[in-house]
């Protein structure tokens, strides 16, 4: 059977910090089930995500020609009114 969930993470550092590692070790055991989708620029490398991940999650990266971090934020505050959307009984 198909999954038709997946989680998106967007990342911007080859190897995340501390606080990030802790996170996503708590999102693979929880939600590692569902295939992880990452969503990062071109020519990001994510061999940190790919070896941490390795047997604990179906991944799959996205990568998109982000100019900056000043397109990251934008996605960023974009996911947030989504969420502020969401919980907000809207949809």
């Amino acid at each position: 059977m198909k999954k038709l969930i997946t989680v998106v993470i967007p990342i911007h550092l080859e190897v995340p910090s501390e606080l990030e590692q802790m996170s996503l070790a708590q999102t693979l055991k929880i939600l590692g089930e569902f295939p992880i989708t990452f969503q990062t620029q071109q020519g990001l490398n994510t061999k940190w995500y790919e070896d941490f991940c390795r047997g604990k999650a179906e991944v799959h990266f996205e990568r998109f020609a982000w100019k900056g971090l000043l397109q990251y934020n934008a996605l960023m505050l974009t996911l947030r009114s989504l969420s502020a959307l969401r919980t907000s009984n809207i949809f």
